[in-house]
């Protein structure tokens, strides 16, 4: 088979190289790759209602759920599983989605318990949805930072909320 090198360039003007035995679908490559966003949020929160041993059912549904809120779709999991481990007791959850990942601990040893999630997508992403979606745990304090990951790391917000 023999591959042609095409080359374009994204939003930065970085060069994309495809290299396919098709112009059209070099051309629809490059018009995908140019949406990417690369945006990742990471949130730290004090939970008062972190789910216990008995809730696995209960924490995929809630993955489901978020994967589905932010319009992204899974390629393997969520895989939630929990950890007897004293003080490290609680959840651990990830999933590959079709732009990346999303993880997930909850520690329930503490109180308030504790929270971390990192959600990292090739694609747009809502900080209010993710952060309306933690609102399941109850939560008290809340840090995130987002970051766009297209342009190097640069941070777009960081915010200390306390409810």
């Amino acid at each position: 088979m023999n591959l042609e090198e095409y080359i374009d360039y994204n939003l930065n003007n970085s060069p994309l190289v495809i290299y396919c035995n098709n112009q059209n679908k070099a051309i629809k490559l490059f018009k995908e790759l140019k949406h990417l966003e690369h945006k990742h949020i990471i949130i730290q929160a004090d939970v008062l209602s972190p789910p216990g041993k008995n809730d696995l059912n209960k924490m995929n549904d809630w993955f489901r759920d978020l994967i589905e809120s932010i319009n992204m779709k899974i390629l393997s999991g969520p895989h939630v599983v929990y950890c007897d481990m004293v003080g490290n007791r609680g959840f651990a959850g990830v999933c590959a989605i079709e732009t990346s990942h999303i993880c997930i601990h909850l520690w329930d040893e503490d109180n308030p318990g504790k929270m971390e999630l990192d959600v990292y997508t090739c694609s747009s992403l809502d900080p209010a949805i993710v952060l309306d979606k933690i609102r399941a745990f109850n939560p008290v304090k809340y840090e995130y930072t987002l970051i766009d990951r297209e342009h190097g790391q640069r941070v777009l917000e960081n915010k200390v909320i306390r409810l």
